[in-house]
């Protein structure tokens, strides 16, 4: 089944690219053009305030800035989920990259240590995964990609260790029941 962008996609205990190996997608856009969107569970290992150097904004170090995908690594985007205060989000979720958005959503980091409800209210994501036009399409033919409907509480409140997880529960899988059995190594 096809599902219309926004909306996820989980990469294949199969797929080729070993640097989309237990990826989920946020997928955006998806078009006869091409195809883009931003990975959702890969953290890196820097914080955003060593990519980020703006004026008059204090980041806190304990930031961390996460990898959106390999294109357009020198631009960074907000992925948030007060689209309330968004006129350009969806009813889930925003995409920003103001400064005005930066200090919001750098106080409610502030104010989140203090809630448990929402674990990551927000990411600030580097680059984004982009697909010529029929790429994407011929990648989830091959089987390389599954498709799932968009869930706030997985995007939101999901770990990046436990998100393609979650994310194929939407479609009741399990890793188990699609990863091949461990073969047992013998020694001789």
């Amino acid at each position: 089944m096809d599902f219309l962008p926004p909306s996820f996609l989980i990469a294949s205990p199969g797929i080729e690219n070993e640097s989309f190996q237990q990826s989920v997608i946020l997928l955006l856009e998806h078009d006869r053009y091409g195809a883009t969107g931003l990975v959702v569970n890969r953290p890196t290992h820097f914080s955003l305030q060593e990519f980020l150097d703006i004026e008059d904004v204090e980041i806190p170090p304990q930031i961390t800035a996460w990898s959106g995908g390999d294109c357009e690594q020198t631009k960074g985007i907000i992925l948030h989920n007060q689209p309330a205060n968004d006129p350009h989000a969806s009813d889930v979720f925003g995409l920003s990259a103001s400064n005005a958005t930066l200090t919001r959503l750098i106080d409610a980091h502030r104010q989140a240590s203090k809630r448990t409800a929402i674990k990551h209210p927000y990411r600030f994501l580097i680059g984004c995964v982009c697909w010529q036009a029929e790429e994407l399409d011929k990648e989830i033919l091959r089987g390389a990609w599954m498709q799932a409907p968009l869930d706030p509480q997985t995007l939101f409140n999901a770990s990046a260790d436990t998100m393609w997880q979650r994310s194929l529960a939407i479609l009741g899988i399990t890793p188990a029941s699609i990863m091949p059995p461990r073969q047992p190594e013998y020694s001789h």
